[in-house]
């Protein structure tokens, strides 16, 4: 019986946080349509839109590299990167490493935020 309380507990929390995620996800992207939207827009434009790189971080570091270097040359059409989800998988001082080395071609070129 305990056991099974445990584990309905640990559903529970997981379950909730995928909710908040998931809330704090749409809200943020609400909020940036918000802004986007009263602002005067030109030309057309571009917000990127990175999922989970926690696999790129751990495994593939290359491809995390070509995709933040993708975006630094079309820094032009680009007007904010959403990375969405986990950065790293294991929390390791490698992955940081790795993740950081990629976001750094973007720094100080096109605004990025973390959700």
């Amino acid at each position: 019986m305990i056991e099974t309380k445990n584990q309905n507990q640990k559903i529970i929390t997981s379950v909730l946080k995928i909710l908040v995620k998931n809330i704090l996800s749409v809200t943020t992207l609400i909020l940036l349509l918000v802004i986007f939207s009263s602002c005067e827009v030109k030309k057309p434009f571009s917000l990127v839109l990175l999922p989970d790189t926690q696999t790129y971080s751990n495994k593939y570091p290359e491809i995390f590299m070509a995709q933040m270097e993708w975006i630094s040359e079309n820094t032009e059409d680009i007007q904010f990167v959403l990375h969405q989800g986990d950065i790293t998988n294991d929390n390791t001082d490698r992955e940081w490493q790795n993740a950081l080395l990629a976001i750094q071609q973007i720094d100080g070129r096109v605004p990025i935020a973390f959700i």
